[in-house]
């Protein structure tokens, strides 16, 4: 057993109030529409949930794995395919952290912390 810490508190709260008020009333109509979830994606862009994983110093919020995995669970409780995006979103991170030069991580990891990463596609 173990104890969450006071900031790792403070993430789960602040996603599942997010997630119950923006993401779970629309999670029907996202999924029978196949529809992107683009506002609540810029919400939790806005609240630094995007840069799970990223380094503050390209814009992320530099999670430890506990707060990442809260994170995911609060938003895929209420709507599974934007829980998706957010789990898939620490592997793209990676990939960029790993292989990317610095110059390309100062171009690119901003942009997927706030939440632009279709943004890498059209570029």
């Amino acid at each position: 057993m173990f104890w969450l810490t006071e900031d790792q508190r403070s993430i789960q709260e602040m996603v599942r109030d997010f997630a119950e008020k923006e993401i779970a009333p629309h999670a029907e109509e996202f999924d029978k529409e196949n529809k992107y979830p683009s506002a609540p994606i810029a919400g939790l862009a806005e609240m630094g949930i995007m840069g799970l994983n990223i380094p503050e110093e390209y814009g992320g919020a530099d999670m430890d794995e506990v707060s990442k995995v809260l994170a995911i669970s609060e938003v895929g409780r209420c709507c599974g395919g934007t829980g998706e995006i957010l789990a898939t979103q620490p592997l793209v991170n990676d990939i960029i952290l790993k292989n990317a030069n610095e110059e390309q991580k100062r171009t690119y990891l901003p942009l997927v912390a706030e939440g632009q990463a279709g943004r890498l596609c059209a570029d």
